[in-house]
């Protein structure tokens, strides 16, 4: 347990996050630091990362239904491994939605380039096994597949702390009357199948 935890802390104290120059003033919150997936949001004492979701001319009611369900899905979960929504923000024009998510400043679990195409070690490797399969039997618990679980989905915080993100696909599923687990509104068709 104590080699995971070293191994745990000097992964996530290697980390550093590829940040370009350009910086971009906004109106929203604080100033964003673009990023090549999301953005960081420069809020005095704490960070917060934001999806920016552009909502462009012919956005389909099918996109607008997912980013409600992604929204819904969000807002009902708490626990400790799993990114929180704390905001969500429409822009005033309608173009843009901002959800502004907890930060996980270890960034994924894994990156070949910063680990050189080797692995993470046997300890460092269950201790983040664990903790995944805590959030995912929360999630399920709370009727929630994950439908996209992959390493870029599995941040960790700088203490090593296991953070599961993107719901984008995710969707709810329930028990119907036969027993068997279906999803829940507009996907709801027959039996269940996921992570």
């Amino acid at each position: 347990e104590d080699a995971a935890l070293a191994a745990r802390d000097q992964d996530a104290a290697d980390y550093k996050p590829k940040i370009p120059t350009e910086v971009k003033k906004r109106h929203l919150l604080a100033c964003f630091l673009i990023m090549a997936k999301g953005v960081t949001v420069l809020v005095p004492g704490q960070l917060f990362a934001v999806k920016i979701i552009n909502r462009p001319k012919g956005f389909t009611q099918s996109l607008s239904n997912d980013i409600k369900r992604e929204i819904a899905i969000m807002k009902k979960l708490h626990h400790p491994n799993v990114v929180r929504l704390y905001e969500v923000i429409d822009d005033a024009t309608g173009q843009y939605i901002f959800m502004v998510l907890e930060y996980a400043a270890g960034g994924p679990i894994y990156d070949p380039e910063r680990h050189d195409g080797a692995g993470l070690g046997e300890d460092l490797a269950w201790h983040y096994f664990r903790e995944t399969c805590e959030a995912l039997d929360f999630l399920h618990r709370a009727g929630v597949i994950h439908r996209d679980l992959k390493p870029d989905n599995i941040l960790k915080t700088t203490d090593g702390t296991v953070k599961l993100t993107d719901f984008g696909v995710s969707t709810l599923f329930d028990e119907n009357s036969k027993g068997e687990l279906v999803t829940v509104g507009e996907r709801a068709s027959g039996p269940f199948a996921g992570t």
